[in-house]
């Protein structure tokens, strides 16, 4: 993908919503450790999050990417260049709709009425990560965890 852009909403206002919200889009970038976020601007009730990230292979033109932290809202998804995606749970799983809406109608809205197509079904990841944690073969290692924390910490530091 040269763009990625997600959404992701919770129910209830309060919290805090980097620490909340930011790690689930952040764990479907990829190739984190080159991520660099480029500013933080909050919204009412939201944060926007702009980030860019290079590959070996663009390092002249580095890909470019939003994730939207949200209170008041249900919407979970994602924008894979033109692709728009919405996350729903459903029945202990975890439901990859391609939807048929603009990008710029979900925000406040929600996906709403138009047509989805499921894609993807996969057992719940939660359960999947703790069954791994468990076995002894978690599906996140530290180094990722690391990963992760170092994003949240720079974005805390942009906003």
């Amino acid at each position: 993908a040269r763009r990625l852009d997600f959404i992701w909403q919770k129910p209830s206002p309060g919290g805090d919503l980097i620490s909340d919200l930011a790690v689930h889009p952040w764990s479907l970038v990829p190739d984190p450790a080159a991520v660099t976020v480029e500013h933080v601007e909050q919204r009412d009730e939201a944060l926007m999050v702009g980030f860019t990230w290079q590959t070996a292979t663009d390092r002249d033109a580095p890909r470019q990417g939003s994730i939207l932290l949200q209170s008041g809202g249900a919407f979970r998804g994602m924008r894979v260049d033109g692709t728009v995606l919405q996350f729903e749970f459903t029945a202990g799983a975890l439901h990859v709709l391609q939807l048929e809406r603009p990008w710029h109608d979900l925000p406040g809205s929600g996906p709403g009425p138009g047509g989805r197509t499921g894609l993807l079904q996969v057992q719940n990841p939660l359960r999947q990560h703790l069954l791994a944690l468990l076995n002894g073969r978690p599906i996140v290692d530290m180094q990722g965890a690391l990963v992760c924390q170092r994003f949240l910490e720079s974005a805390r530091r942009a906003q």
